[in-house]
């Protein structure tokens, strides 16, 4: 007669721990800010870079219940994110911040990650710089677009791309190519090679034969590959293909839609 409520105790408590558990993975997200994760950078102060890649790992339950605009704000405060510039490229720099930040592995698996990037993309504005602004915040001001293209750059973005979506980036990174031209004092070649990238990269992916017949160019064919522009004379080669090629886009992205 005593084991019955033994049974039942036993599956009580197993209950309440399996209630436990599913709450504590429901709730991975209530810390967040505005949706973001936030790195415990004070809890890295003064560790070995080993030590602080792994104290920067997101935890995979708030992986799990973040949405993907959080998600992408949250890879874009990477605290390391800034160890892209100390590298020969922007897409060797991004290689390795990639390979410390395990945000990026989640992302590039949201099926609505190029809808959302697009949109965010859309609401950058070169021009936007304010004149009364200091060095460090026109910085980071520049540095947060060209963080975004580098990120929209990156084939596991660029090959989701729907028809309509690829004609609306194109578009948005030809303005913004020369929006940034109209500021090179302050962008200089630096600033426009993500963005360029973007450009660059769909016409290659598409195998746009007028911009092929330029691959002999072996500046052109490493700027494609890691993001990064010696010569200034690409930044007109490239720009006169994309007006051409946006016409094609805009028929095709046009036709997907009868």
């Amino acid at each position: 007669m005593e084991i019955r409520p033994a049974k039942e105790f036993l599956i009580t408590c197993y209950l309440v721990i399996v209630f436990c558990l599913f709450s504590c993975e429901k709730d991975a997200c209530k810390d967040l800010v505005n949706g973001v994760y936030i790195y415990p950078e004070e809890e890295a102060n003064g560790k070995s870079m080993e030590e602080t890649i792994e104290i920067y790992k997101i935890p995979d339950p708030v992986l799990n219940c973040i949405t993907t605009e959080g998600l992408i704000k949250t890879c874009l405060a990477y605290p390391e994110f800034r160890i892209i510039w100390i590298y020969s490229s922007l897409q060797e720099g991004f290689d390795i911040v990639e390979s410390y930040c395990n945000g990026f592995g989640k992302l590039w698996n949201r099926t609505d990650v190029c809808d959302i990037l697009l949109k965010e993309y859309e609401q950058l504005a070169p021009e936007g710089i304010d004149e009364k602004w200091s060095d460090l915040e026109i910085g980071r001001y520049m540095m947060n677009i060209i963080y975004y293209e580098v990120i929209i750059a990156q084939n596991e973005i660029l090959l989701q791309l729907s028809r309509s979506e690829k004609f609306t980036l194109f578009e948005e990174a030809i303005n913004k190519n020369l929006a940034k031209l109209e500021l090179i004092d302050q962008y200089g070649i630096i600033g426009m090679q993500s963005s360029l990238a973007i450009l660059s990269r769909i016409m290659f992916n598409d195998n746009y034969t007028s911009f092929m017949s330029e691959l002999s160019n072996e500046q052109l064919q490493f700027h494609i590959e890691m993001i990064d522009i010696r010569n200034p004379e690409l930044i007109d080669l490239i720009l006169n293909h994309a007006e051409n090629y946006l016409s094609l886009l805009k028929i095709t992205s046009l036709s997907s839609l009868k």
